[in-house]
């Protein structure tokens, strides 16, 4: 069965001579592609490049490829041994070549230059051209993908029309050919080989003056549009038929005898040496061979490969591996140009000049050069039309540079470096250099230097490819030194690069020196570029954004991204990530000392003057953002500066970015007179860039020595820091540092001053309160009961002192103040109420476990949550955890599992992963409580992988919870360990309640393991942090009841049930339903079975009610055992 794709023509596909309906447009198209590639994997970007083209790609690109291939599979469906099969990356038509005309066409062609027989020459060709019918794919849309295709096939049918045209007049057919030509007179009208044909078509057919003339014609049309006489063999043939000689004659006989193969020209080879020790680059050569064409496809356009990279990278040097590599597939020539766009010795090469070398290379001799640039380049495309040439263009200055050196039709390789980047030039690849891998460098030195002596100090080679920069250039320039010092170690070599300032002088050897490699860039740059270039060396920090070089340079932010850019496109920077800059470090060194050489030292120091001030101004209004509204008076009075923050979450991450930078501020701050404010600010700045990119020790620190540096009478300034500084301290699980940093700096109402430091003095009482410091806490809202409170501070104090009464079992004044505190919040904004949000959090928490009802705290923070929403949310994470726990502890466990997963999910969006630490842990006791045991150690185990060494408190409470995930799971002696390990930590924070309960945890799990000895243990750690607090009070009862189970189960059963009691009136069912629980089995121990079993009908029915599905199976199986 006969089988035809055709594509020299209109699109058809036939099966034994009957046409198969492909569809529309379109598909034809696809189908079309995938034939011009057949038996190669097609990518789907290729697809949607040549089917629909760059502006008209669909809208599910995809999913619109996908449609397309299964309609033209079942198109296909007739054709048998024709399968479209999908591939990773795209699709391939699995099909016999000789099916399809195109391919068939070439293997003709090929057979037909192959040959040795004229006569079957030409027999292949005119059966090879045969099988056109007309414009190839005639039936698509002009397309670029179409129109390039075209052009490729169209020169390809020429070029073989020409080889048919030889072969023809050495058989004697010259009538035949004469017929052809004359019925296409306007083909190809300047091209000399053709017109060379015709001539002698016309001679051999005795009209020998109409020859004549055609040849006058071309020498006229040639001079009038290139600019050109006729080549050398057509004026030579010219004088023959002029002369009537007869080697021109048609051949008197026609033998078909092998013709003899043309004597080959030597192709020009004139490429530089490759580098004997070329090393490394495996994945960019990998990257330019996989963008050729495969073997077997069809080219469509030249292959431009573009290298760009900064000074020294061995942009050359990978060209011309890459060039030697490939040179066999480009038999016709392969060119090397120097353009010398960064040569200081030269001048750049301008591209008539490079035209004219690049022709007389290939054999153009120079009488025949033209003279005009358009003129050499048309000539050069002209020459280049029918070879398959490789051509380095080395050192281009631009696009414009190169783009008249570049072939007009496919078939060669181009590769071009630059140490400007390219980007409006049409090219099949582009690869920007960058520094070679530590591994790399290393191996390039050992070649250089030799892997003996490398191996014998591997250190001092690591440290010398490190000072290098690991920029090939100066490795060879080190080795270079090196090997022509034998006497030299290489350690000796890597202390004389140490020296920062004479490192550049150092990498010089012979003619090859990096500081001149990188001066040639330095000095093609326009005057404000050198300017701008040089201060940037002047920055003390890594790296820097666009406003900081504003500041710098003293220029507009537009004009600076502008001049930043073009420095980055000539690769004078680095881009480490968008939007921001930095030097390779050996170009810094470069700029620094271009700096001190054409700057004044008034002018260095006034630009180090702007970067100084310019990082106390941004930095300081960034601190301020991240401060409750009611603390930046705390922070340097600045002017508003260049760069505004909207949000915390904004300000928090420049600070995190700049860490490197402002540190280096810091140090850039001389010892001179009148400095010390500058000092201070820059202080305050980087104590808390460190604290919230987690650096939590450096923060305590640069605080404490700020806080001795800080004069005696900047009261807001010393609270802040104060305030801050203690709580770094609690994270850190120092909670006696932090104590005594508040007592020495608000611990005493004297030397405050009236107003000022009130929102830090609230928050230090929290700080106190939270970790049962309550006298303290107490004198802190006794100074601030003298000083003048707004609305939102009352409310703070009144909550505070709420909860501190009743921790200390204060309780008939608890409610007032609960009332209190209420009537004040209803009447703040959520804007007001968000510096407070630690003691919203107490508060709802003690007025839960007062009133035993939870909905009027959950209601307060569902309140607190709506008001929360005009745009404060960085408070909302922590109030939907507590929600969760409040939840969960009052017996709604699936509304408290989906609060807390609500309130994780919320903090991701606001907080860095560390941050999440403390609401991981909400998360993991509602868990936990629900008997959801896996993922309560999954949440944990994610927690504790994002929390750094530093927060220690944090660390502390992750291990705590997880050991109580791991004894309720079943494995109790783990679980206790894990809480062991940490316990002192935690102790030391202060956090009580998860201490509380993770002692009860454990002091059940030993009394059902028959330890009642280290159950007595918990009982003491309890009793000596439970204070007065009620519901504490209760859990500690609770924890007696566990250590007395074997040895006085009456007065255990009485002091759970007790806690019972008390825990049923605070609302805490999954605590209450332990309390019964533990009474049910001391009841049990103590043989009162009747008793027990109400005991623990009552835990199980709490549980089930609560969702508490573990807790209520071992109460269910504790009844088990009882019946």
């Amino acid at each position: 069965m006969t089988i035809e794709f055709r594509l020299l023509g209109e699109i058809e596909a036939r099966v034994a001579g009957q046409p198969i309906v492909i569809g529309f447009a379109q598909l034809r198209c696809v189908l079309a592609v995938l034939l011009v590639e057949a038996n190669h994997t097609v990518s789907v970007d290729q697809l949607l490049d040549r089917v629909w083209g760059p502006r008209r790609e669909p809208r599910r690109p995809r999913d619109a490829v996908q449609h397309r291939i299964a309609l033209l599979r079942k198109a296909l469906t007739a054709v048998p041994g024709v399968t479209i099969t999908t591939h990773t990356t795209g699709y391939r038509l699995v099909v016999d070549p000789e099916t399809v005309d195109l391919h068939r066409f070439e293997s003709l062609v090929a057979q037909a230059r192959a040959s040795r027989a004229d006569e079957l020459t030409a027999t292949l060709f005119t059966q090879a051209l045969g099988l056109w019918r007309g414009e190839p794919l005639a039936d698509l849309p002009d397309t670029t993908w179409t129109t390039s295709v075209r052009a490729a096939l169209s020169q390809r049918r020429h070029a073989a029309q020409l080889d048919l045209g030889d072969a023809q007049l050495r058989l004697g057919q010259h009538a035949a050919l004469l017929a052809d030509l004359t019925n296409n007179p306007d083909r190809h009208p300047l091209d000399e080989r053709l017109a060379g044909q015709y001539v002698l078509a016309l001679y051999r057919s005795g009209r020998q003056a109409e020859a004549l003339s055609h040849y006058q014609t071309l020498r006229h049309r040639l001079a009038d549009e290139l600019g050109t006489d006729p080549s050398p063999p057509l004026q030579r043939l010219y004088q023959q038929i002029l002369h009537a000689d007869p080697t021109v004659a048609a051949p008197a006989s026609i033998r078909q005898t092998p013709k003899a193969a043309p004597e080959a020209a030597v192709p020009r080879n004139d490429l530089l040496g490759e580098v004997a020790d070329f090393t490394g680059r495996a994945a960019e050569l990998r990257d330019l061979r996989s963008a050729l064409p495969a073997d077997g496809t069809t080219a469509t356009a030249v292959t431009i490969f573009a290298i760009d990279g900064m000074a020294g990278i061995g942009k050359t040097t990978l060209a011309l591996r890459v060039a030697h590599l490939l040179k066999d597939r480009y038999p016709d020539a392969q060119l090397f140009i120097d353009l010398h766009a960064h040569t200081t010795s030269r001048d750049t090469l301008d591209p008539a000049t490079a035209l004219a070398s690049l022709l007389h290379a290939i054999g153009v001799p120079a009488e025949h050069v033209p003279e005009t640039l358009e003129d050499r380049a048309a000539r050069w495309r002209a020459e280049s039309a029918h070879r398959n040439v490789l051509v380095v263009l080395d050192n281009a200055a631009s696009a414009a540079h190169v783009r008249p050196l570049l072939p007009g039709t496919a078939g060669s390789l181009i590769l071009v470096t630059s140490r400007r980047r390219l980007v409006d030039l049409d090219v099949t690849h582009t690869l920007s250099l960058d520094l070679l891998p530590p591994d790399d460098a290393i191996t390039l030195l050992a070649r250089v230097i030799g892997h003996q002596r490398s191996a014998a100090e591997p250190a001092a080679v690591a440290d010398v490819a490190r000072l290098c920069g690991y920029l090939p250039l100066a490795l060879r320039v080190a080795a270079a030194r090196l090997r022509a010092r034998p006497t030299w170690s290489v350690g000796y070599m890597a202390e004389r690069l140490r020296d920062e300032s004479r490192r550049l002088a150092e990498l010089a050897s012979g003619d090859r020196s990096v500081a001149a490699a990188f001066a040639a860039s330095y000095q093609q740059l326009t005057p404000p570029l050198r300017r701008l270039f040089r201060l940037l060396g002047l920055i003390p920090g890594p790296h820097w954004d666009t406003p900081l070089a504003a500041a710098l340079a003293d220029t507009s932010l537009a004009g600076t991204e502008s001049s930043l850019e073009q420095l980055l496109d000539v690769h004078l920077l680095l881009q480490p990530a968008p939007g921001r800059y930095q030097f390779h470090d050996l170009l810094r060194r470069h700029a620094r000392t271009a700096a001190q050489r054409e700057e004044s030292a008034a002018d260095r120091q006034a630009a180090l003057n702007r970067i100084l001030e310019y990082y106390r101004i941004v930095g300081s209004n960034a601190v301020a953002t991240t401060l409750p509204a009611t603390w930046r008076a705390s922070t340097a009075t600045v002017a508003s500066g260049p760069v505004v923050f909207t949000a915390p979450s904004q300000a928090r991450q420049w600070l995190e970015t700049e860490l490197a930078n402002i540190h280096a501020a810091v140090r850039a701050v001389a010892d001179a007179p009148g400095s010390a404010p500058l000092r201070l600010d820059l202080l305050t700045v980087l104590s808390h860039a460190q604290r919230v990119s987690g650096r939590l020790v450096e923060s305590g620190a640069t605080a404490r020595r700020l806080l001795a540096l800080l004069p005696a009478d900047d009261h807001t300034r010393r609270a802040t820091v104060a305030v801050l500084t203690a709580g770094t301290e609690l994270v850190l699980g120092s909670s006696q540092e932090a104590t005594a940093i508040l007592h020495d700096h608000l611990g005493h109402s004297t030397g405050l001053p009236a107003s000022g430091v009130v929102p830090q003095c609230l928050t230090a009482a929290t700080l106190n309160t939270t970790t049962g410091l309550f006298d303290q806490s107490g004198r802190l809202l006794t100074t601030l009961a003298g000083m003048d409170l707004g609305p939102a501070e009352r409310f703070a104090a009144a909550a505070l002192r709420a909860v501190n009464a009743y921790s200390q079992g204060n309780l008939p004044v608890v409610g007032t103040l609960i009332g209190t505190a209420d009537r004040l919040m209803n009447s703040l904004s959520a804007s007001e109420l968000a510096p407070y949000v630690a003691a919203i959090c107490l508060l709802c928490e003690v007025e839960q476990q007062f009133t035993g009802r939870a909905d009027a705290a959950l209601d307060r923070l569902r309140h607190v949550i709506r008001l929360d929403r005009a745009g404060h949310n960085a408070m909302q994470p922590m109030l939907y955890v507590l929600q969760a726990v409040i939840l969960g502890e009052t017996g709604r466990l699936p509304d408290a599992v989906a609060t807390a997963e609500q309130a994780v999910e919320l903090a991701r969006l606001t907080s860095p992963p560390h941050a999440l630490g403390q609401l991981r842990c909400g998360q993991a006791l509602v868990l936990i409580w629900r008997g959801d045991h896996n993922p309560a150690l999954s949440t944990l185990a994610e927690a504790a992988a994002q929390c750094s060494p530093e927060r220690v408190t944090q660390a502390a409470l992750i291990q705590c919870v997880r050991g109580m995930a791991l004894i309720e799971s079943g494995e109790t002696s783990t679980g206790v360990a894990a809480i062991e390990a940490c316990y002192d930590k935690i102790a030391n924070s202060g956090n009580i309640g998860i201490l509380l309960r993770a002692l009860e945890t454990m002091a059940h799990a030993e009394a059902e393991r028959g330890r009642a000895h280290a159950a007595r243990g918990m009982v003491e750690r309890a009793e000596r942090i439970c204070h007065r607090h009620p519901v504490r009070v209760a859990i500690t009862n609770v924890i007696r009841a566990h250590a007395l189970t074997s040895s006085d189960p009456d007065r255990s059963a009485r002091l759970a049930l007790d806690a019972a009691r008390a825990l049923a009136s605070a609302g805490l069912r999954i605590q209450e339903g332990r309390a019964w629980l533990r009474a049910g089995l001391s009841l049990a121990h103590s043989g009162n079975h009747h008793q027990a079993r109400d005991m623990l009908t009552t835990a199980a029915a709490l549980w089930e009610t609560s969702g508490a599905r573990s807790m209520h199976l071992q109460a269910t199986l504790a009844l088990t055992e009882l019946a």
